[in-house]
């Protein structure tokens, strides 16, 4: 099911980037966070990567376009505490749509995204011993593999010849929970857990 979901956007988007104005590819680390309703003790960033592709359509001439982007992003969530530590890594493959405004060598994007987690592992260490744990959609309904966030984003570009780099930073907000709401015997748990994620990308365009 994964690499089918995989495939399918891969192939849209090289069907959607060979009629943009510009095309790009970006690369750089990711902070992301989960927060609770009450988050637990020891609470952290955890660090992950990012890597991605984008194409550029002109809406307004050079000062407003629209960038749809396919993205493979590690997102999580690690905390710490006396006796255990414990690391939750999640790679999504994220699809956002940007409204991009352009002023001189500065710009500004906001827009939504859907991400669809393709696995997560969750790793406990107790001093030298750890154990890591793969997530099990099937088994565990409550687990949600889809998510729809707002992001927004600010960069510098500088042109170089023929080609434009580019340095951005991104913050972006899930909006769907990642564990649904659940009974067990008769007592009800919420955890009202959305992911935040902070990144920072560099990269290059290419303009037809």
């Amino acid at each position: 099911m994964t690499k089918k979901i995989v495939l399918s956007v891969a192939l849209a988007f090289v069907a959607l980037a060979s009629q943009a104005q510009e095309i790009g590819v970006r690369i750089g680390p990711n902070f992301s966070t989960i927060m609770y309703e009450e988050d637990p003790e020891g609470k952290k960033f955890l660090p992950g990567v990012h890597l991605g592709a984008f194409a550029n359509f002109g809406i307004l001439g050079d000062m407003l376009s629209l960038q749809p982007e396919v993205i493979f992003s590690q997102k999580g969530v690690a905390t710490e505490g006396d006796l255990l530590s414990t690391k939750t890594r999640m790679n999504y493959l994220e699809v956002p749509v940007q409204l991009r405004a352009q002023f001189a060598d500065t710009y500004f994007m906001g827009g939504p995204y859907f991400a669809y987690l393709m696995n997560a592992t969750t790793t406990v260490e107790e001093g030298s011993n750890s154990v890591s744990t793969d997530w099990d959609f099937d088994e565990d309904e409550n687990l949600n593999r889809t998510d729809l966030g707002i992001c927004v984003a600010a960069g510098y570009t500088k042109g170089i010849g023929p080609v434009n780099f580019f340095l951005e930073g991104r913050y972006s907000v899930g909006m769907r929970r990642l564990v649904d709401e659940y009974t067990i015997l008769v007592v009800t748990v919420d955890q009202k857990d959305y992911i935040h994620n902070i990144s920072i990308s560099a990269g290059i365009t290419f303009g037809r």
